[in-house]
């Protein structure tokens, strides 16, 4: 997966550019009578055209000579964070991040705040990459926090997809593709260059949602990139797509991948692409049993992992960055502290001519003062120093906390949107069948269903995401009367276009009558999970109804199938999140093991209680009974 470098005009594309181009660049570059700007000008676009980034360290370096002394501060920066750039695709990292440092340090010495957000947003990348999270957390922030002063949208949206792929590489796939999709659109708009990486990006992410489409998407763009010349990242998503083939079993597309990948890395020198490849292609071999190939390919992953720059190393230089700019500051305090001495130093020494008497005594006087101001001082500062650290810890916490939740928040809102959208995929079928035997009238019944459908969905949506504004570090509760009926027909609604793209009989039987005492939005969660669960389980020509009547101080509902059922050895472990829970569905449908501990959870939250019974091959019910509303609890409420 591929990870955007920012620079003065966006991105910094290495390989993504015209061979001939920069060939041409580097004869005009030989010419005599050309000024030292035009010169800098040439050189910034052979950097941009350069396929080989041992030569654009080499054209920055000339770029800084030529430049120093005589204001050009953007082609400064845009030097020090292209010879950056260079360095990390060649896997040194500690020299890398050394050039991001010095360009931002130049930037704050010139007052360039849009250079000190760019090198601040590709440091935090490089820590994220590392997995140095916080260090990557405080420098985004310093980032964010220039951008949206600099009113910059195209940064903000960099920063968004390459969160994206932070969270795509600890495994959090929906996180990853929200963030993405929602970079996607300004970097089109603004820096359509770069939109290869972030659809290749996005087909990743797909991929491991288990969408089957997104290996076409990849290959559609990995044949764009081929075309242009851009075999870094080419190298670097075969990369990512042969460790995928390998852990869904594809041993020999695997290798297929992994050995284009090793050649394009070894063609432009790329350690860790070089490393990664080995690693992988070790193990693919050892699979087939061709142990001489595997031991070749770890003697090759050894060699590299020892010449790419430790990480530990890495690290020691964001700790030490972080000491050098607080003795920085104590340094300025320590030199106001000095000259206020010397002046000190004068007063006293005017005093002299009075005689050794008096100037004995003023010295004492003095001492005795500064000696009581100082510990009050000192007093005083570690008192605010306490509090300062109390109040950082507390803001520690809360933001933990939030982004915590917000992480929830994403996991729910993609949870509750893919039973609906995948049930398009149906649709689609049915207007080829209808197509096919030209059945045109029942094309037009089916036109009006979709309408209806993309209104719910779209309604669906606004809930969800104006529920996630809402949230403040915690799931709102916020209880009120809701009418069953009307919230099972709701619901019956959105996922009628899903059952009827299964053939699978969908309905509601609930009286007028009954009202339930419970927060909304949780229980639109509850309900929808266990309705989306019974449709993905039950097979063609099922049923599956929700039903709901009054049961003494409770609203019982249920929602009851005659699907595939659920083993019994599985039902003790149903509403706990594990590494397996995932299961496919009757149409092939994929779960991420999310909705039954959501349900669980938001009926405790509802001071509500749930039980299930299920028999393999003939069906399952899940009953779950909320608080009965009465005129008492609005009172209570109130």
């Amino acid at each position: 997966m591929v990870m955007l470098f920012l620079s003065l005009t966006g991105f910094h594309l290495f390989g993504q550019s015209n061979k001939n181009a920069a060939d041409s660049i580097k004869l005009i570059l030989g010419q005599d009578g050309l000024s030292d700007a035009e010169r800098i000008k040439i050189l910034k676009t052979a950097i941009a055209n350069e396929l080989n980034p041992r030569n654009d360290i080499l054209f920055a370096d000339e770029i800084i000579k030529l430049a120093r002394g005589k204001g050009y501060t953007e082609y400064i920066h845009y030097a020090y964070m292209s010879q950056g750039n260079a360095y990390k695709i060649l896997g040194n990292n500690v020299t890398a991040l050394d050039y991001y440092f010095k360009a931002a340090d130049f930037s704050k010495e010139n007052g360039y705040d849009k250079g000190i957000g760019e090198a601040y947003a590709t440091i935090a990348g490089t820590y994220k990459q590392i997995e140095n999270f916080k260090l990557a957390v405080d420098y985004y922030k310093k980032a964010s926090e220039i951008f949206i002063n600099l009113n910059d949208s195209l940064n903000l949206g960099f920063i968004y997809v390459n969160l994206g792929y932070g969270y795509y590489s600890v495994g959090k796939y929906d996180s990853a593709r929200l963030l993405t999709l929602q970079g996607e659109p300004i970097i089109s708009e603004l820096y359509p260059k770069a939109l290869n990486y972030v659809q290749g990006n996005l087909a990743l992410i797909n991929i491991r949602l288990g969408e089957a489409a997104a290996f076409e998407a990849l290959e559609i763009t990995l044949q764009d990139l081929r075309s242009k010349g851009d075999d870094f990242a080419v190298s670097d998503y075969l990369s990512q797509l042969s460790g995928i083939l390998r852990d869904q079993g594809r041993v020999d597309e695997a290798i297929e991948a992994g050995e284009e990948s090793l050649m394009l890395s070894r063609k432009l020198g790329l350690k860790e692409q070089i490393r990664d490849a080995s690693e992988n292609l070790c193990d693919l071999y050892a699979q087939q049993g061709q142990y001489q190939k595997a031991l070749e390919y770890q003697t090759q992953f050894i060699i590299y992992k020892d010449s790419i720059n430790n990480l530990e190393v890495v690290n020691q230089i964001g700790n030490l960055r972080t000491e050098f700019e607080v003795g920085e500051e104590k340094a300025k305090v320590d030199l106001l502290m000095a000259q206020r001495k010397v002046r000190n130093i004068y007063g006293v020494a005017l005093l002299i001519g009075l005689g050794s008497v008096l100037v004995l005594a003023i010295i004492q006087y003095y001492n005795s003062r500064q000696r009581k101001r100082t510990n009050r001082l000192l007093i005083e500062q570690k008192s605010a120093l306490e509090s300062q650290k109390e109040q950082l810890e507390q803001q520690k916490a809360e933001l933990e906390t939030l982004n915590s939740t917000k992480d929830r928040f994403f996991s729910i809102i993609s949870h509750d949107l893919r039973g609906p959208v995948n049930a398009f995929y149906g649709v689609s079928r049915m207007i080829k069948f209808f197509v096919q035997n030209k059945q045109m009238d029942q094309l037009e019944v089916l036109a009006e269903e979709i309408d209806q459908s993309v209104d719910r969905l779209s309604a669906l949506l606004d809930n969800l995401l104006n529920w996630a504004v809402q949230q403040q570090g915690e799931f709102p509760y916020v209880p009120e009367k809701i009418n069953v009926k009307a919230m099972a027909e709701d619901l019956v609604d959105v996922f009628r276009t899903m059952a009827r793209s299964k053939q699978i009989t969908l309905k509601a039987h609930v009286s007028e009558e009954l009202e339930a005492w419970a927060d909304r939005n949780t229980t639109m969660t509850i309900i929808r999970n266990l309705v989306s669960n019974a449709l993905k389980f039950t097979s063609k020509g099922g049923v599956v109804e929700v039903l709901a009547l009054a049961d003494e101080t409770y609203v019982k509902i249920q929602v009851r199938d005659n699907g595939v059922g659920i083993a019994q050895d599985k039902l003790d472990q149903l509403f706990r999140l594990s590494g397996d829970a995932s299961t496919w569905g009757t149409a092939g449908e994929k779960g991420l093991g999310l909705g039954l501990q959501l349900v669980h959870e938001f009926v405790e939250l509802n001071a509500g209680k749930i039980d299930v019974r299920s028999q393999e091959k003939e069906g399952t019910t899940f009953t779950i009974w909320l608080p009965e509303f009465t005129l008492e609890q609005v009172s209570a409420e109130a």
